[in-house]
């Protein structure tokens, strides 16, 4: 078993969670309702501006211009796949982009060796060419995984969830955890994170470094260093010194945001909720380095219950102030799972976005079972436009990055979405898709699913420095162009972006 240390002026914060799941799925915190809360006072109704619904795939009259200039086959180019793991299960969960390396963690029972005890979390760091350079395993004597990752230019941190014995040596209860990865795929020492009940992390964002298309102002936060991040997940207890940005209260099953320093403890905590069950999902950041959240909620979070399950998005600044909230959703199950933020506030054309699945009408057009769908919300907090899509089957976004005006979301579908490439796989019971909207207006550009010909799970999505599209997931098959390691792999699929990319954008 590696040893990891902990800081002796750390002061331990116990956690509990963990579902900690078959290889692609990460399991929300359980839920107690604790009694009745003061009214909601800090939310917002749903105003929408346009809405657009979109069924792919599309026919050339319905794709306009770009029609004409897209191969549907294989509307961006392939530059390399990669399976990686052991004999037995393997998954990655999150990916971002190093300089010239990609980085992607997940969980494995047993990647390099024997695991410490159960499921062991895993990092891979493969060249931008495709080759693994480094593949490490660590872990405590409960199961272990790693959720989430994000570079933001000085360091990597990742974060995850612990069954026990990872976090903190001796303990055996449910932790959630960050820590930096080096560039040996090395874990550094471990921040647990949480209280006295269950707690999860399931999310992770630093602001992106900088670049020259995308300067700050002077004195503009993205100009400090170290740069703080962000982590998100859930609770179902009251967390160490949290705060409720919406004055209802704290209970059980709430979201959580904090953020965090380079080494991953807390800078300030906030957990909010409802009377049902609670998770925040997914985090991003803008230019001005505040956090966009996304998660899911069964009651009032930051709004009216549509039925069902419903989604809500936030806006919180470096100081923890909610700035705005929004709730959404319909009478079936709405969820989302993925943000992404594109243009600039200074320019007027900064919108924040967010991916996900319902089984309902959130568009115009529902196309039966899950269907994939994606929304803008403008800086004021309105929508701006919202593209549901699928096909007769489940189809789920999970995944998403901003690149220039360009949206791609990735996810996966067990129906004939889009076009298949027959360059990555057959296809089979369930295959991974991307598909490239357009962030002004939300219209689909082309959607393109690949797979082997087994089950197939993307989990994340990354734009690395050098211009590629990096997709993560799970995969019990082969990949063309991959070796397989045996039982269920994780794999990465690299793109070539048209435009050429431009940063360590992440999303998980």
């Amino acid at each position: 078993m590696q040893h990891h240390p902990t800081r002796t002026a750390r002061k331990r914060r116990s956690v509990v969670i963990l579902a900690l799941l078959s290889t692609t799925v990460i399991a929300a915190a359980c839920s107690r309702d604790q009694g009745a809360r003061p009214p909601l006072v800090t939310t917002q109704s749903d105003p929408t501006t346009t809405t657009t619904t979109t069924e792919v795939p599309l026919s050339p009259n319905e794709q306009g211009t770009t029609s004409t200039t897209v191969d549907q086959s294989a509307p961006i180019k392939l530059k390399w796949v990669r399976q990686v793991g052991g004999l037995g299960g393997d998954d990655i969960a999150g990916v971002t982009g190093r300089n010239n390396t990609v980085i992607a963690v997940g969980s494995t029972d047993g990647a390099t060796g024997p695991t410490s005890g159960g499921r062991d979390a895993m990092v891979a760091i493969v060249d931008t060419d495709g080759a693994l350079s480094k593949l490490q395993q660590a872990g405590g004597a409960g199961s272990d995984r790693a959720s989430g990752v994000s570079y933001g230019g000085e360091y990597a941190l990742a974060c995850g969830i612990t069954e026990g014995g990872f976090s903190s040596a001796g303990s055996f209860s449910p932790d959630g955890w960050c820590t930096q990865i080096d560039e040996n795929a090395q874990f550094g020492e471990i921040a647990p994170f949480g209280g006295d009940a269950d707690d999860a992390l399931t999310g992770v964002a630093l602001p992106s470094p900088p670049d020259d298309n995308n300067s700050p102002q002077p004195n503009s936060p993205q100009t400090d260093a170290p740069q703080d991040g962000y982590v998100v997940g859930s609770t179902s207890g009251i967390l160490p010194g949290a705060e409720d940005p919406s004055g209802r209260g704290l209970g059980d099953g709430d979201s959580v945001v904090a953020r965090v320093d380079s080494f991953g403890e807390s800078v300030w905590v906030r957990q909010f909720g409802s009377f049902g069950t609670d998770r925040a999902s997914a985090v991003t950041t803008t230019e001005d380095a505040d956090a966009v959240v996304v998660g899911t909620t069964s009651g009032d979070s930051a709004g009216r219950s549509q039925g069902g399950l419903d989604s809500w998005m936030a806006r919180f600044d470096r100081s923890g102030n909610q700035r705005w909230s929004i709730q959404l959703g319909t009478s079936g199950e709405d969820r989302l799972t993925a943000a992404a933020v594109s243009g600039q506030a200074r320019r007027g054309d900064e919108r924040f976005l967010a991916a996900g699945s319902t089984t309902g009408k959130l568009g115009d057009t529902a196309n039966g079972g899950d269907d994939a769908v994606a929304l803008a919300l403008g800086s004021d907090g309105r929508r701006q436009w919202t593209t549901q899509w699928g096909s007769t089957g489940n189809d789920r976004a999970t995944a998403m990055v901003a690149d220039g005006g360009t949206l791609f979301i990735a996810g996966s579908s067990d129906g004939p979405l889009g076009t298949l490439r027959t360059d990555l796989g057959p296809g089979g019971a369930r295959d991974g898709f991307i598909t490239a909207i357009d962030t002004a207006t939300g219209k689909i550009q082309w959607t393109s699913r690949f797979g082997s010909a087994g089950n197939d799970e993307v989990s994340s999505l990354a734009v690395t420095e050098d211009g590629l599209l990096v997709v993560g997931g799970a995969t019990s098959g082969q990949l063309t162009g991959a070796k397989s390691a045996g039982g269920i792999d994780g794999f990465l699929v690299a793109f070539e972006l048209p435009g050429g990319g431009g940063g360590a954008a992440s999303s998980v």
